[in-house]
């Protein structure tokens, strides 16, 4: 007995559209791949509305994809495509299409998602940098919001160079970087961005080259006469661009009279309440003058293996 048909792409416009619009986000994405008629009908209906994007690259591309109400991972090989759901009944789906490779498979993604950004890059060891070719063309002039590093072979300065402009720039501490490694970030690191986030190490010459509103450094091994140092450089000019410093130590606790040492500084009443970004608010702290008039507010943790420092 042959198995029922539908004639879905015979459907008058207004119909077709109603039928799409009732369908899953998985659905969609199958349906997408039958034919180029239905990747352009699915596309040109604009469902997938400010879907939230993400990219890793490691083994295979994978794309990671927050819609309203759902959320997927899907794993793409060359030939194969692995599509996981993560809702209250997971499920998970392969699709071969031998024609495709990985390339061929975002490139479909990105047209019938049209994100308007990347949310996140992830650039991982077993990525293969031979392939950066593929994902720089497929992403071409799609902005990328967060760019993270999980591998030594992404200091390669050609990698870094090609998803340039980027808001936020982030290290992850599953690798250790060697100093060549690190001065091979050295072109990534006076762009201006948004923020840098680091739980590696970087280290004085490295961080003052930054050019980025927010730094928020964990794991760090700058010793409290480097921060000293860094500290004076912000506080007499010449770091104009940054708003929050916020170091994290890996070791021995901080000792403020080494890092103070040479800077005015005033204690602030207990009775004076601030926030730092968002979080809760908070009394007291260290405050300064900035060289173009601002005021700054340092606070320690408790056990001072860390500091907050930022314009009020």
């Amino acid at each position: 007995m042959a198995s029922p048909t539908f004639p879905l792409l015979r459907l008058p416009h207004k119909n077709l559209k109603n039928v799409l619009l009732n369908m899953g986000v998985m659905e969609l994405v199958c349906t997408s791949l039958l034919s180029k008629r239905s990747k352009h009908f699915i596309q040109d209906i604009c469902i997938f509305k400010a879907p939230r994007f993400y990219i890793k690259l490691a083994e295979s591309i994978n794309l990671r994809i927050g819609c309203p109400g759902n959320y997927l991972v899907y794993s793409l090989n060359n030939g194969i495509m692995c599509i996981e759901s993560f809702k209250l009944t997971p499920k998970t789906i392969f699709f071969s299409v031998p024609q495709f490779d990985a390339g061929s498979w975002l490139d479909h993604f990105l047209h019938i998602f049209k994100p308007s950004q990347i949310d996140t890059l992830s650039i991982y060891n077993s990525f293969d940098v031979e392939r950066l070719q593929l994902v720089k063309d497929s992403l071409n002039k799609i902005p990328i919001f967060d760019l993270t590093i999980t591998t030594t072979t992404a200091t390669n300065p050609k990698l870094l160079s090609a998803f340039l402009p980027i808001k936020t720039f982030g290290f992850n501490h599953t690798v250790q970087y060697n100093s060549s490694q690190l001065s091979a970030l050295r072109p990534a690191l006076p762009k201006k961005l948004e923020s840098i986030y680091a739980d590696i190490s970087i280290p004085l010459n490295e961080l003052l080259l930054t050019c980025s509103r927010t730094l928020q450094i964990v794991e760090s091994l700058l010793t409290d006469k480097e921060i000293n140092v860094f500290l004076k450089h912000w506080m007499t000019g010449l770091k104009p661009e940054l708003f929050y410093l916020y170091i994290e130590k890996n070791g021995a606790a901080y000792n403020p009279k080494t890092i103070l040492e040479g800077i005015y500084h005033e204690s602030s009443s207990c009775g004076m309440e601030f926030k730092v970004f968002q979080g809760p608010p908070q009394h007291g702290g260290i405050a300064f003058q900035l060289a173009h008039g601002a005021t700054a507010k340092l606070i320690f943790h408790n056990n001072f293996d860390a500091f907050h420092f930022f314009e009020n």
